[in-house]
């Protein structure tokens, strides 16, 4: 009589388990079920994937409910079937462990696996540190080879000797840039070498011009005086054939949220896919050369789910395990897309720590940004931000802290509404966003940089970090203030949606003024690379998978819109010289900061010190079609630093415009114009305790 997958699974099992405890904890993984208990029994905390040594390799492989593991070695990724096989050794708490004599260096290999109840995959590695053209297999490869010429060998050497080289570079609440590797130079406005359009090197390529010769990609960046990138995923993802043409124009796209191989950078993006070194030399040479001209690398990273989780590494060596699911058994999709990390879970948690400390260590990545984060436990966060922390404080943890539908409990998830257990990690603020510029959501609702009031209490509370309603932040560091990045509308395309009627120019003013209350925000500002000079993705509001046509940065627009380019380049100048935008603390701002107006289409704040120490300020938004007058500022003379979509200045000792000192009237008011943002500096006595609250 046959044996049947049951009673064969019981079998194995009784061979496999060190204890009958075990044996019920592998019995019920079989089925799918897994508790503290199975990780309590089989979660480790040592090395996994492979060890490099010229004279031999080890590899170390955690699937606790295999029962054979192969380790099969391939001459090249082009060969199908395996040169060599090795049968591997279970060891304590499911690990399996090989080791191979001789120099391994350039060796293509995966695992062939067999289960209890005789089921069998073939598996890359999940802590794969190099792969194949489109990452079915994982690569070896020597430590000297993955390094390129002058590449630090210290993990912050660069990063840090930048900070204390450059002035004010890189401070924790500077501006972030959104930008995507592909988008930054894919077009030939770029002026990037074709053959490097679209690259990791590309966008490292020094003195690009438009035709027109102004600044483009690397040198744009330099120019507008940017500390901070964020960049969509870099890691190997499954939504690009590498293998097809996808250089020339409009072939291939995506953004990168469908992750494959999370240690190895993409291969779409390396001037040969089908080398598995040049990716990873050609993305450390990009981050070591915006890190010595002063710009650190923030990485966004994709934990919260994969690609296909049937052909995910994940699914494919612990089946079941890494995925959260339903009360009736079904996969879990808070994330939308068809899968959940179960983060929560002790291999899954370690992974994620793991992954993020090799990018932090080895390509020396200075932040990273998580993408849908409330899907993913506080009690992993916060080991992320410990862990990193351990190599450098000042790295930087953001992320969307949405509350999405995923089987995990509301008090567990690392979302705003928890941002007081989660010290050190950021979240971006979608309550800004939309009450500046209108519900995400519906392209035709307005906010108040489109003239809408009502919302000017809840701006003037968020500009100034939510003091005035801090709801369940620590301080302000963790509110990342924003109206644009690569998801929905971009704010040009949002305004012209819900403003079909209003002209170019009115939308610019608009713009401009929106740009403005981001960026001189309390917290950490961010923008989208090309929102200062008015990026349109032609009213697509979900580009993710759209062409180049729509997703590329028009060059050609930072010369059209070049009076926004000059002006965001000063407010980021005079953000990162008024000591005000250091402020996070809720006591401090409560002590330097007050509401001067937030009624009429406007929002007043003043910063002031009374020691006399610093100057103070005044900051006025006007977003109405009426001249409104400021109340409560200090008699005296006050110098314009912005006004009409100009920065006259900035630091210690800005110029003075045309026009002069700006001189207030005795009655303690002054007037912003229409569609403008003031700023006014003061040397003398500051602004009065008398805001409104």
């Amino acid at each position: 009589m046959p044996v049947s997958a049951d009673d064969m699974a019981i079998s194995r099992i009784e061979e496999a388990a060190e204890t009958p405890y075990q044996a019920e904890l592998l019995a019920e993984a079989v089925k799918g079920r897994f508790g503290r208990a199975f990780d309590n029994n089989f979660s480790y905390y040592g090395r996994l994937g492979y060890s490099y040594k010229k004279p031999g390799t080890s590899f170390a492989l955690w699937a606790p409910t295999a029962y054979r593991v192969t380790l099969n070695l391939y001459p090249s990724e082009t060969v199908s079937f395996p040169a060599r096989t090795v049968e591997m050794s279970r060891t304590g708490r499911g690990v399996w462990r090989a080791y191979v004599d001789g120099d391994l260096n350039s060796t293509v290999y995966d695992f062939s696996l067999e289960f209890f109840d005789g089921r069998h995959t073939l598996s890359p590695d999940p802590y794969a540190r190099a792969a194949v053209v489109n990452g079915q297999k994982s690569v070896v490869l020597s430590p000297e080879s993955m390094a390129p010429g002058g590449f630090p060998s210290h993990p912050r050497e660069t990063s840090l000797r930048a900070v204390r080289s450059i002035p004010s570079a890189a401070c924790r609440e500077d501006t972030i840039v959104e930008m995507h590797i592909r988008d930054f130079t894919i077009s030939e406005t770029s002026g990037v070498t074709p053959s490097l359009r679209g690259t990791f090197l590309g966008a490292a390529e020094p003195g690009t011009r438009t035709p027109n010769g102004s600044p483009t990609g690397f040198d744009y960046l330099k120019s507008q005086g940017i500390r901070y990138v964020q960049i969509l995923p870099m890691y190997d993802f499954g939504s690009i054939d590498e293998a097809r043409q996808h250089r020339r124009f409009d072939s291939q796209y995506n953004w990168g949220y469908d992750p494959v191989n999370y240690n190895v950078p993409e291969g779409s993006y390396s001037s040969d896919p089908f080398d598995p070194r040049v990716r990873i030399v050609e993305m450390k040479k990009m981050v070591n050369t915006f890190q010595e001209a002063g710009i650190r690398v923030i990485m966004d990273v994709v934990y919260n789910h994969v690609y296909n989780a049937d052909m995910h590494p994940f699914g494919l060596t612990v089946p079941g395990y890494f995925f959260r699911t339903n009360s009736d058994g079904t996969m879990a999709d808070g994330t939308g897309c068809g899968n959940d990390v179960a983060s929560e879970r002790a291999m899954a948690r370690k992974y994620i720590v793991d992954s993020v400390l090799y990018w932090a260590r080895e390509y020396h990545l200075d932040g990273f940004r998580f993408d849908l984060m409330g899907n993913l436990d506080i009690d992993t966060m916060n080991a992320v931000r410990k862990s990193l922390s351990s190599i450098d404080p000042a790295i930087i943890v953001l992320g969307e802290g949405w509350d999405l539908n995923t089987p995990l409990a509301a008090d567990r998830k690392a979302t705003q509404g928890n941002a007081r257990t989660l010290e050190g990690v950021s979240f971006f603020n979608d309550t800004l966003r939309d009450a500046i510029k209108g519900d995400t959501f519906n392209s035709h609702s307005r906010g108040f940089a489109a003239g809408r009031e009502g919302a000017e209490k809840v701006i003037a509370s968020e500009m100034l970090g939510g003091y005035y309603k801090p709801h369940y932040f620590r301080d302000a560091s963790q509110r990342v203030q924003y109206v644009e990045v690569h998801d929905n509308y971009t704010l040009f395309d949002k305004l012209q949606l819900s403003m079909p009627q209003e002209d170019i120019f009115r939308l610019h003013r608009r713009c401009d003024l929106a740009t403005s209350m981001v960026l001189l925000s309390l917290g950490i500002p961010e923008i989208q690379l090309g929102q200062e000079f008015l990026r349109t993705k032609d009213g697509v509001g979900n580009s993710y998978s759209s062409p180049d046509t729509i997703n590329s940065v028009d060059w050609l627009r930072a010369e059209k819109f070049r009076s926004s380019v000059e002006y965001i380049r000063g407010l980021i100048s005079f953000r990162r010289s008024c000591p005000y935008f250091r402020m996070t603390d809720y006591g401090e701002i409560a002590k330097h900061a007050r509401i001067l107006k937030q009624d009429e289409g406007v929002v007043a704040l003043g910063f002031f010190d009374s020691t006399g120490k610093y100057d103070s300020y005044v900051l006025a938004f006007n977003a109405s079609d009426e001249r409104r007058r400021i109340p409560g500022i200090e008699s005296g003379a006050w110098q314009i630093v912005a006004s009409g979509g100009k920065v006259w200045g900035s630091g210690s000792a800005p110029h003075i415009p045309p026009a002069g000192r700006y001189y207030l009237n005795i009655d303690n008011t002054c007037i912003a114009e229409p569609l403008d943002t003031l700023i006014l500096r003061s040397a003398f006595k500051g602004v009065r305790d008398k805001g409104r609250k």
